[in-house]
């Protein structure tokens, strides 16, 4: 049995969008802080750096279409743990002078599987 050319672009897609979620994870990720990591190789980082809350909801939103496609329950554990990191490395809190950029993740992410108390939002 042979697949249409659509049904191969569809898995092929599936695949590449899986490959970029490890290359996200693999090259970003910082296991001390919990929160990903601002430049690429991860020796370009500086202690202490400010750090750039509209990439940290980005990822996020990159982690909620990683669940969406595959329905895979590791990534709404990222999501969490993501956000989790964020809050506390924000002094406890998700607002922050640009904090609209992740004020729509989290009610999409809350949305979609109820991960966020979206009291402390």
């Amino acid at each position: 049995m042979t697949q249409t050319k659509e049904a191969l672009e569809v898995l092929n897609w599936k695949e590449r969008s899986e490959w970029l979620q490890q290359c996200l994870k693999r090259n970003y990720y910082n296991a001390e802080t919990g929160i990903m990591n601002q430049w690429y190789p991860r020796e370009y980082n500086v202690a202490g750096e400010n750090f750039y809350y509209w990439w940290q909801a980005h990822v996020i939103d990159i982690l909620v279409d990683g669940y969406e496609r595959s329905g895979d329950p590791a990534y709404s554990l990222r999501i969490k743990g993501l956000s989790e990191h964020l809050q506390a490395y924000n002094g406890g809190t998700f607002r922050h002078n640009y904090f609209d950029d992740m004020d729509g993740r989290h009610w999409r992410c809350y949305e979609l599987i109820g991960l966020l108390d979206m009291k402390s939002t």
